[in-house]
């Protein structure tokens, strides 16, 4: 069965021009890790294996996770309906001890219009009870576009909220935070991210986070909590 970890892997081993054996000794395992690995009967790799691989192809440990969680199949070929940024972050959590459970799409009907919604579950490795959940802030500019102009903006964000959050709480499940992605390499985003958090008020009861997330240097530069 090929996974897009063996996928990645055997990739990268034939651009480098290595055997499995080849392999296994510039990571330090064993052949038969390597051949587990291509065979597909795992779909991340250890944190020794993710340290070799990024040292030898040069790229970022986030980067990667991020290749090999957006073509996961809980993602059902929706990979393309998140942002860069957003995709990154997700990856960023997979390292710091987080695992991807679910993906959630939902297609909601406002003023008239269809818009997705989509946003991850994610748990603690360590407490599969600890969850937290993954949405974009590209959802709230999709949701202002479409709400009349004529609705006051605290109004319009309310709105928007109950849109943003409604996939969470139609899960059965007790969040520990819900999490909104801002890029802090976009000039829109963190303009959206500086007015949202001077301006919004939870409504909902729920530990939510807006995070400005910087994709290059992959790095939290920082995280609002509503109360």
């Amino acid at each position: 069965m090929t996974t897009q970890l063996s996928y990645f892997f055997k990739t990268t081993r034939d651009k480098l021009n290595l055997t499995q054996k080849q392999m296994a000794l510039e990571l330090d395992v064993s052949l038969d890790a390597i051949k587990k690995i291509e065979a597909g009967n795992t779909h991340f790799p250890s944190t020794k294996v993710l340290a070799g691989l990024a040292k030898l192809t040069s790229m970022h440990e986030t980067d990667i996770i991020q290749e090999i969680i957006f073509n996961h199949s809980c993602y059902n070929g929706h990979e393309n309906d998140f942002t860069d940024c957003c995709k990154n972050y997700l990856a960023y959590l997979y390292i710091n001890g987080y695992s991807i459970n679910k993906h959630l799409r939902v297609i909601q009907v406002v003023e008239n219009k269809q818009i997705t919604i989509n946003c991850t579950i994610l748990s603690k490795k360590t407490d599969s009870n600890y969850k937290i959940g993954v949405d974009t802030c590209n959802n709230f500019f999709k949701l202002r576009q479409i709400l009349r102009e004529n609705i006051n903006q605290n109004m319009k964000d309310i709105q928007i909220f109950t849109h943003v959050v409604a996939p969470f709480m139609n899960e059965q499940t007790a969040f520990k935070e819900i999490q909104v992605v801002f890029n802090s390499n976009s000039n829109e985003e963190i303009e959206l991210y500086k007015e949202l958090c001077h301006s919004f008020s939870n409504l909902f009861n729920l530990n939510v986070y807006f995070v400005l997330y910087n994709d290059k240097t992959h790095e939290i530069e920082s995280k609002h909590k509503f109360s």
